[in-house]
């Protein structure tokens, strides 16, 4: 995932990205002067429904759905405009807060966490 997440940054130049529908941890991690180091507070189930709502709104049309796992059925020509974005508001952000997530949990999966994991690394 990482790796991938280079290659994409490295291809888009680096670019900044716009704030979208995103979960309530991010806005507050990134209001307190983005500690690398230090995860901010959340509740496990509002940060599951709230990134999860976060990413369903980042795909193409033909993705989104009310759950994971979206389709995986690719359309001709498609762009990937909303989860093409690098920069420190980008697919960056993706990436680190599933890491909170993963800090989480307790036994270091859950259903929702591994099929999120999933889609972000396939897509």
């Amino acid at each position: 995932l990482i790796k991938s997440w280079l290659v994409l940054e490295k291809q888009l130049c680096f670019p900044e990205s716009k704030k979208t529908h995103r979960p309530d941890c991010i806005d507050y991690w990134q209001k307190r002067k983005k500690n690398y180091f230090a995860v901010p507070p959340f509740v496990l189930a509002s940060l599951t429904r709230q990134w999860i709502k976060w990413w369903v709104s980042l795909q193409p049309e033909w993705r989104r759905g009310d759950s994971l796992p979206l389709s995986r059925e690719m359309r001709d020509g498609e762009q990937w405009v909303e989860t093409r974005k690098g920069g420190g508001n980008g697919i960056f952000l993706v990436v680190l807060s599933l890491s909170w997530w993963a800090s989480a949990l307790v036994d270091g999966s859950n259903r929702e966490f591994d099929l999120a994991l999933d889609d972000v690394c396939w897509v």
